[in-house]
């Protein structure tokens, strides 16, 4: 009996940490990017290359989000090994 209280209290639990995307932790932490859609991942490079300056559809903008994920993905590798 205490072991499906201890299960619902603790899906409870992870339920009200997941952002309203369905996603959990901040926008870019390592969290996000492990619970993130593909399309999430690529509208935040998006946005974030626009800050940069690059233009939405061009061949820069997407250039700029392959080499901001590629980036990302190698810090959280050199920080897991």
């Amino acid at each position: 009996m205490n072991s499906r209280i201890l299960v619902v209290f603790i899906s409870l639990f992870l339920a009200a940490c997941a952002n309203p995307d369905g996603t959990h932790g901040e926008v870019g932490s390592l969290a996000w990017f492990d619970t993130a859609s593909q399309e999430q991942i690529i509208e935040h490079f998006t946005r974030k290359c626009e800050g940069y300056g690059f233009e939405r559809g061009s061949v820069d903008m997407a250039q700029c989000i392959a080499d901001e994920n590629r980036s990302v993905r190698s810090i959280r590798a050199d920080f897991f090994n």
